[in-house]
């Protein structure tokens, strides 16, 4: 018996099923991964905020009002290092400015293109404390504005944090 030579090749229709399959995951697979990045790159602000959010209200507590400027909160360089990326300069505090007529305000501007393909250009997050009746209880709030007319969307931002009302 002669043994058949037996050839192993994937036909054009294998190859093009193939081909389409990749296809169809790629168009979904993409925009996902790049709403993953945003949603990361903003995250990435929260604990600085967090940490610099802890240091106002303790200099609040201390002196009975608020620092004027990220320097009075005399912020040394390894409060920065969770995220390389953000650098102490992106930061600002206020006491003035800020949305829903908050007593106090900080506010982190991100650089670059934090979400690709947007009308969102400079975005920001910000941390704001309500004002209140007294000012015993500090209620703070996590909302966003750019500097163009829109906001980052609400599906880019961490939980906790809301896009303002319009």
């Amino acid at each position: 018996m002669a043994a058949k030579n037996k050839i192993l090749a994937f036909s054009i229709i294998e190859l093009m099923v193939v081909i389409s399959i990749v296809g169809i995951l790629s168009t979904v697979a993409l925009p996902s991964y790049r709403d993953y990045v945003s949603r990361s790159r903003i995250a990435t602000g929260i604990p600085i905020l967090d940490f610099i959010k802890t240091r106002s209200t303790d200099y609040y507590n201390t002196n009975g009002t608020w620092p004027t400027s990220v320097t009075d909160l005399d912020l040394t360089a390894d409060a920065f290092d969770e995220a390389e990326q953000i650098e102490a300069g992106q930061f600002s505090v206020s006491t003035s400015g800020c949305p829903g007529g908050a007593n106090y305000c900080i506010t982190l501007q991100f650089e670059g293109d934090v979400i690709p393909d947007s009308s969102v250009t400079a975005p920001r997050l910000i941390f704001a404390v309500e004002p209140s009746a007294s000012n015993e209880l500090l209620i703070w709030r996590c909302t966003t504005t750019s500097a163009g007319s829109s906001s980052i969307p609400q599906k880019y931002l961490p939980g906790g944090c809301s896009v303002p009302a319009s």
